[in-house]
């Protein structure tokens, strides 16, 4: 693994990564501009300048004649990223390290950054089935907001600032090659200072914005702590998989083409929501309890419940086992999935019914 020496670590600053990056787009034909609200950059192609605030409805931007379906999108996508990097396989959703469930796609490289094993000096690209249940009371498919995802997410580790922004390029010409085209694609660039991990690092983020929709973001961290080897850089390119598939085909809710249709047309979205993670997590063998991993499965199977339409759950479970098998193989048989989901989410409908007696 290439390192990088101390003193160029040191070199980089919000100033000179904001001054490469107007000088690598520039190139390409954006402008750079500001938010004198919150002094954050941006740019645009200069065909239509939008205030970050002010960005147009993503739905009332140009659409493909033709939509595009699940596996569709996915075996394109693995085509496109394979022939330009290194295709990772997705780790478990279910996570045994610091986290319950893996939240994103750099996870997949966690021996690196915390075990400090070698690193590949190639560009690295994955599809990871990813949980977040900070935000359940935030699902809601007219803003694209679900418990689970595929977070799609290139990485590199110890790239130079060239290298972060080349993968960023080849970001916006998959999105391009979608009909995404950059004339409607906005960067935001902010900073921060996280603190998982090792400890405190520093940051560069871009949030790459589709009219108004959010796609995704490109991190460049430069002082990621290691104890045995000097500080790792890493490219974090990461989006939503089903917010880019979204945007693509341009319907009123982020769930239609999660599907099932019947259900995302009649606006279940917190009902198709949590049998969706669910079906996830049981997949990967969680079971309901007390502690951990179960307590959310069965705070889930609360929710479905509590929005329960009476549908045949068993159906609805091995249509989303169908789609997480496309990303992560190692799953559970789906009867076994199905009868687990269906039995935690009967007790909590029994309850349910119970109250209301």
């Amino acid at each position: 693994m290439a390192l990088i020496s101390p003193e160029v670590k040191e070199s980089i600053s919000v100033d000179s990564f904001t001054d490469s990056l107007a000088d690598f787009l520039g190139k390409r034909k954006w402008i750079k501009g500001s938010e004198s609200s919150t002094d954050r950059t941006t740019f645009q192609k200069p065909n239509v300048i939008h205030k970050a605030g002010d960005l147009p409805d993503f739905r009332t931007l140009s659409k493909k004649k033709k939509s595009s379906g699940r596996e569709q999108l996915t075996n394109y996508t693995v085509d496109f990223f394979s022939k330009r990097s290194r295709v990772v396989k997705p780790i478990s959703a279910v996570n045994g390290g610091k986290t319950l469930f893996t939240v994103a796609g750099i996870q997949a490289i966690d021996p690196i950054l915390m075990s400090e094993e070698e690193a590949p000096e190639e560009l690295m690209f994955i599809l990871q089935p990813s949980i977040r249940l900070n935000d359940m009371d935030s699902v809601d498919g007219n803003k694209g907001f679900s418990t689970s995802f595929v977070n799609a997410t290139t990485l590199r580790v110890n790239p130079t600032v060239d290298e972060h922004f080349e993968a960023l390029d080849l970001w916006l010409e998959y999105l391009s090659s979608l009909g995404l085209f950059s004339r409607d694609i906005t960067l935001i660039m902010d900073r921060d200072e996280p603190d998982w991990g090792k400890g405190p690092f520093k940051n560069i983020r871009i949030d790459i914005f589709y009219g108004d929709l959010q796609l995704g973001d490109a991190v460049f961290i430069y002082d990621f702590p290691q104890t045995t080897r000097p500080n790792l850089t890493v490219s974090d390119i990461g989006f939503g998989w089903e917010r880019i598939a979204w945007a693509i085909n341009k319907h009123d809710s982020y769930f239609d083409w999660v599907g099932p249709v019947r259900l995302s047309l009649f606006r279940e979205d917190k009902l198709v929501d949590s049998i969706r993670t669910m079906t996830l997590m049981a997949a990967h063998n969680v079971v309901p309890s007390n502690k951990a991993q179960g307590y959310r499965f069965r705070q889930l199977s609360k929710v479905a419940a509590e929005n329960s339409n009476f549908i045949d759950i068993e159906i609805l479970v091995k249509f989303y086992h169908r789609f997480w098998k496309m990303f992560f193989d190692e799953l559970i048989d789906p009867e076994e999935c199905a009868t687990n989901v269906r039995m935690e989410y009967n007790r909590n409908l029994v309850l349910k019914m119970d109250s209301n007696m």
